[in-house]
């Protein structure tokens, strides 16, 4: 697992009940982007409808315009808009360590949820955490519980492109795009945000297009989307250790849990509940961001709730009484060198001292 920026934020659902939540899959997405782009990560929250409510639109579908004056009005925090790039300048922005929110033809992309068959355009935050399942992703339209799924690449750039393909056709199609305009132009920002505006108003979860026309072939063409700031994060190197644990130091010893509480069981990434008294074998020292054990990323230990099957978990430090291991005397020759190596600075030590003694004045025998 390659973590480009490893703190994952509070999974957020535009399906909270609100009026326009149909609509709100971009207020969600970037809502939990809020969180990732906040120094430090985490102190800033919203949900899909408090995130809305900082819009000048209150009727219907967003574009990058919208999001970028919620966040702006609401927290203070600007954010980075991208639309007219390429799916390849996404990447990059991932692998530097940006959180990204793409817009995306929800069916092409085939989930993590749908909404029947999925024609609508539609917006979800990728972050820059990356292994051999693909991305990891916060898809707005699933519900609360289901939280972030992992996402191929492949699958993430045909939806990108797809939707890319369908809005810059549109565009293309207006009466005042400009001759031999080209997908950055601003003139063409502007037709491309009424587009956006206008399809995302029309068709969403609940309104699919059922008539959509096939854009044609838009590899590598022009996508949208907007980024939080960069925050680099942890080259794991293939660790199944996660998104949580940043470092880790050998330490060997016993932890046991001082009261009922949750820790982070690795093998599947979830919390789960532990009793006090539970007690594991340390195999190291880590530290590790948010989780409901630790919500302020403190230091924690990397444990083994089973010796035989290596079963990995991680606890915070604050919350178990740690005994170590003892460390063993010296045996063998290295004994025997670190022996007289302490006799001989006693001798010269009680030779300094007595030096000056009087005569007839001596040291005790053993």
């Amino acid at each position: 697992m390659t973590l480009y920026g490893a703190y994952r934020p509070a999974f957020v659902t535009q399906r909270d009940g609100s009026p326009l939540a149909n609509s709100n899959c971009r207020m969600a997405s970037i809502a939990m982007g809020l969180a990732y782009d906040a120094s430090p990560q985490g102190s800033k929250t919203a949900t899909a409808a408090k995130m809305r409510s900082y819009t000048d639109d209150q009727s219907g579908g967003t574009d990058s315009g919208d999001a970028s004056q919620a966040w702006s009005r609401g927290y203070g925090e600007s954010l980075r808009v991208m639309d007219g790039h390429t799916f390849a300048d996404a990447i990059q922005d991932l692998k530097a360590g940006r959180a990204v929110h793409l817009d995306v033809w929800h069916g092409a992309v085939g989930g993590p949820c749908l909404s029947g068959s999925g024609a609508y355009g539609h917006t979800i935050i990728v972050l820059p955490d990356h292994d051999d399942r693909g991305w990891a992703v916060g898809d707005p339209w699933c519900s609360p519980s289901a939280g972030y799924a992992r996402v191929l690449q492949g699958d993430l750039a045909a939806g990108a492109e797809y939707w890319g393909g369908q809005v810059y056709s549109a565009a293309r199609a207006e009466p005042d795009y400009p001759t031999g305009g080209q997908p950055r132009d601003p003139a063409v920002l502007v037709i491309v945000s009424r587009i956006v505006k206008r399809l995302m108003d029309r068709y969403r979860p609940g309104a699919e297009w059922s008539d959509a026309p096939d854009p044609g072939d838009t590899g590598g063409g022009a996508i949208l989307y907007t980024t939080t700031r960069a925050v680099p994060g942890t080259d794991s190197g293939g660790s199944e250790m996660g998104t949580k644990v940043e470092a880790i130091t050998p330490e060997s010893g016993t932890a046991r849990l001082d009261a009922d509480g949750p820790v982070w069981r690795v093998v599947d990434d979830q919390e789960v509940t532990a009793h006090a008294g539970t007690e594991w074998v340390v195999i190291g020292r880590c530290t590790y961001h948010v989780t409901a054990a630790d919500p302020d990323g403190a230091g924690g230990y990397m444990i083994v709730a089973n010796a035989a099957d290596r079963e990995l978990h991680v606890v915070a430090r604050s919350r178990v009484t740690f005994t170590p291991d003892p460390v063993p005397p010296p045996s063998g020759d290295c004994a025997d060198d670190i022996a007289d190596a302490l006799a001989a600075r006693d001798a010269e030590w009680i030779d300094g001292l007595t030096a000056s003694w009087p005569d007839g004045i001596t040291l005790p025998a053993d």
